[in-house]
């Protein structure tokens, strides 16, 4: 069983309480930790805690069915591929493979980004191309 909340929540103002504990600077809201969320995985099945690193809610699914060793859709295999592109993309912050922030995303990224949309935009509202063998 799995929970989490994928986005922050401003209290106040916006981002007053953050800046005003240190948790961010100068009010800023395009700063990575302010679209991260800790992430907590009970399983019966390991002793010992294993690191996921950040991955997006998206990645979710696909991450726990590759630690069960589950069969997954090709499209999840896609987004697993991903993480070797990089980790987490929203709202202008990418997370890169090994955990560093750009606000800018190289051509490579970019390709994966916009063939993520594609594929999410035919799963959902086009003819399902992407989910045909």
């Amino acid at each position: 069983m799995f929970f989490w909340g994928d986005h922050y929540n401003p209290i106040g103002n916006g981002t007053e309480l953050y800046t005003a504990t240190g948790y961010v600077e100068d009010g800023r809201t395009d700063q990575p930790k302010l679209h991260q969320m800790p992430l907590v995985i009970w399983s019966n099945y390991w002793d010992e805690p294993l690191e996921l690193g950040t991955l997006a809610a998206y990645q979710l699914a696909p991450t726990v069915l590759q630690l069960y060793g589950m069969e997954q859709p090709a499209f999840y295999n896609y987004l697993l591929n991903q993480f070797q592109v990089y980790r987490s993309r929203t709202r202008g912050i990418t997370i890169l493979p090994d955990e560093t922030a750009s606000y800018e995303l190289s051509q490579e990224q970019n390709t994966w980004f916009e063939q993520h949309r594609l594929l999410q935009y035919d799963l959902m509202f086009g003819n399902g191309y992407a989910s045909q063998e």
